[in-house]
């Protein structure tokens, strides 16, 4: 789950070492475009691991009536492009819209 208006972590397990990745990129979408979109360079890789920290202003322009489907896709040394299945995750409501400062 994603709550709007919070700042995730999430990590995830790859199939490979991260030192053998040319590019990753995780895809959080609510529809037929991306939303939130980061690539390896705003990303933590260590081992075959990846985390990604989501910002309040990211968090909250998710609607809480919709899934939000997640996405990681690779690109090798090598060349070989791979993506994970697409995982579903829900996202909960925060009762205001404003970013904590």
């Amino acid at each position: 789950m994603i709550i709007r208006g919070t700042t995730p972590t999430h990590t995830f397990t790859l199939p490979v070492d991260c030192s053998t990745l040319q590019n990753i990129r995780i895809l959080y979408s609510q529809g037929s475009e991306p939303a939130i979109k980061r690539n390896m360079d705003s990303l933590v890789c260590e081992g075959n691991k990846v985390s990604c920290t989501l910002t309040q202003e990211e968090t909250l322009a998710l609607d809480c009536t919709k899934h939000c489907d997640i996405q990681i896709r690779i690109l090798t040394l090598l060349g070989d492009a791979l993506a994970c299945n697409i995982k579903k995750v829900t996202v909960g409501r925060c009762l205001d819209d404003e970013v904590l400062k």
